[in-house]
């Protein structure tokens, strides 16, 4: 589970976490992401579905992608954003 923490991380280091976490999963497991999409305004970089299979295939195969609900205006920071969330399992 990546409840928001890959769309923060620079280029090299989601290079690390992709590496990483393909070493330590089993054939079959499935990684559940929540992540912002690209908004270009200030808070964490975001990323999008293009750049998710991109960096997980072919070790992984993207299962689902769907939008999640907006947030309130009680979280004031989380709803300026649009996030996403991404179902990867891992292949053979």
């Amino acid at each position: 589970m990546d409840n928001g923490c890959f769309h923060g991380m620079s280029d090299g280091d989601r290079d690390l976490y992709v590496k990483e976490i393909s070493a330590v999963a089993a054939p079959g497991a499935r990684l559940l992401m929540i992540a912002f999409k690209p908004s270009g305004r200030f808070g964490p970089a975001g990323v999008a579905q293009t750049e998710i299979e991109r960096r997980f295939t072919p070790a992984w195969a993207l299962i689902s992608a769907t939008d999640e609900p907006r947030w309130t205006a009680e979280n004031r920071f989380a709803a300026r954003f649009t996030a996403r969330s991404y179902v990867l399992q891992r292949q053979t």
